[in-house]
């Protein structure tokens, strides 16, 4: 049985700080797919995505709960301002606002019925959204009411930023055609001018950690800085193929990038090298947003949350020992997971098939020393091969392929 541990137990250290991180799977409370996350702090958090699904966490994911939007329409962008106050946009002109964390859930008049991909706030009265068809609405009253703002371009505007009241960029494709392009404001949004980028690729990735500073990504794993709030712009060498969809920069050297097939990078100086930190390998990965560099989120499909953690005392490979072992392998869906742990924890774990379907999802309490855990997959499941991810209530995290016959 080969181990997989490039899914869950790849660690990067951070040269301003030498720490050791690791990404989590966390346990979604839906299987939907997930397009936009944010976290107000380490530990208040919320998901949106397919379905109009929505659902929060407390604790830093630890458990994640849904929440009623009140609408199936699919949500591809959530933003909080601070733990009460928050707002979600997606297709057909779709607004919807919460006051109570998201306890319940008001629809607001958009102005549109164009698709929106991208919402946020500097506080909590002016908000912007950018959608499909050079769509840009501006509100000063917390979305009260919606005004369309003129953006000079008729093409899909994928993600917006605004560093304050008054300076703003939105990141845009063009796609099937490859001519991506940047827009930028100083006044609020009240007028959009282009940015040059000397670019054949898509853009649907956006994130500033200053004023001035902020990166782009898109296709063939473009990535693009300037350090001018966008007067100019230069290429960054990744030396990766895939799409990236989002990028989160909580300081001006500590950089993620997500993206198609779970790829995700990591930089430590402002891009001018990016490392692949972790290949999930079976979900695209569709946003990402860190609220400093030891605590991060990142979303993608069939309802996969990842949490970048600072795991206090583990400092080498050595502690993510082979605690869990499975047989008989194959099996015909019935077999034990052995785990061993020095001390009593809960183990939270998931079977997915090789598309990135969860099977079932599990948390179960373990005694310190050796425990036999009983597996059953459901009745039906195919033959094939699958994967068996989880990790202890202490940060241990493990993978295992094995194979139903």
């Amino acid at each position: 049985m080969k181990k997989i541990y490039t899914i869950f137990s790849v660690c990067i250290a951070l040269s301003a700080s030498a720490q050791t991180i690791t990404w989590n799977q966390q346990t979604s409370a839906s299987t939907n797919d997930l397009y936009g996350v944010s976290f107000t702090d380490a530990n208040h958090g919320w998901t949106a995505g397919l379905g109009g699904v929505i659902q929060n966490t407390t604790d830093g994911g630890n458990n994640w709960a849904l929440q009623n939007s009140g609408i199936t329409t699919n949500l591809r962008s959530i933003f909080f301002i601070d733990n009460n106050n928050g707002w979600a946009c997606g297709d057909g002109g779709v607004i919807l606002h919460t006051s109570n964390a998201g306890t319940s859930w008001a629809a607001q008049t958009s102005t549109t019925t164009n698709n929106l991909r991208s919402i946020q706030f500097t506080d909590a009265n002016n908000g912007w959204c950018a959608g499909i068809a050079g769509t840009i609405l501006h509100t000063g009253n917390g979305g009260t009411t919606w005004t369309a703002q003129t953006s000079t371009s008729t093409q899909g505007l994928m993600r917006i930023h605004f560093a304050s009241t008054t300076t703003g960029w939105v990141a845009g494709s063009s796609a099937p055609s490859t001519s991506g392009f940047a827009l930028s404001s100083t006044n609020g949004g009240g007028t959009w001018s282009s940015q040059t980028i000397s670019a054949s690729y898509n853009f649907f990735g956006l994130d500033f950690a200053s004023a001035t500073t902020g990166w782009i990504c898109g296709t063939n794993g473009s990535v693009y800085k300037t350090t001018n709030g966008g007067t100019s712009w230069s290429q960054q060498t990744t030396g990766m193929s895939h799409t990236m969809r989002g990028v989160s920069f909580p300081t001006l050297n500590d950089g993620w990038m997500v993206g198609d097939s779970g790829y995700i990078y990591i930089t430590s100086n402002g891009g001018t090298s990016w490392t692949q930190q972790q290949t999930y390998m079976i979900s695209f990965m569709r946003d990402v947003h860190f609220v400093s560099v030891n605590a991060g989120w990142a979303v993608g499909d069939h309802g996969t949350i990842l949490r970048i953690v600072d795991p206090s005392g583990i400092s080498s490979k050595d502690q993510f020992a082979d605690f869990i072992r499975l047989f008989p392998d194959p099996s015909n869906g019935k077999f034990e997971m052995s785990v061993t742990v020095k001390s009593a924890t809960t183990l939270s774990w998931s079977v997915m098939d090789m598309s990135g379907r969860t099977i079932m999802q599990v948390r179960t309490d373990i005694s310190a020393g050796t425990t036999s855990v009983p597996v059953e997959l459901p009745e039906g499941t195919d033959k094939g091969m699958y994967i068996l991810t989880g990790s202890t209530a202490g940060g241990e995290q493990f993978a295992e392929k094995f194979s139903v016959q």
